[in-house]
């Protein structure tokens, strides 16, 4: 699915049953029902996130930039968290 910016991708995944992931490229917006192995692709055009807890939003989301958001947690508009990975 395109999809223009990486928190799109991640409020789909949100709005999406049984999403726990998912992988955006230039092109793409992927949702995952299960995790499988990260492929490292040196690519900054590819971002990935797992969700991580489903809680109420504390605070506003934050851009997120590939590779400047690895490791950050990103809240979603129904607070469920993700991981940047």
């Amino acid at each position: 699915m395109k999809l223009e910016t990486f928190e799109e991708c991640l409020d789909l995944c949100d709005r999406t049953p049984n999403c726990i992931a998912v992988a955006k490229g230039s092109l793409s917006c992927q949702l995952k029902a299960a995790l499988g192995e990260s492929i490292y692709t040196g690519s900054s055009d590819f971002a990935s996130a797992r969700v991580l807890t489903n809680s109420p939003p504390a605070t506003e989301p934050t851009p997120l930039s590939c590779p400047l958001s690895d490791g950050i947690t990103y809240t979603a508009s129904s607070g469920d968290s993700y991981l940047i990975a």
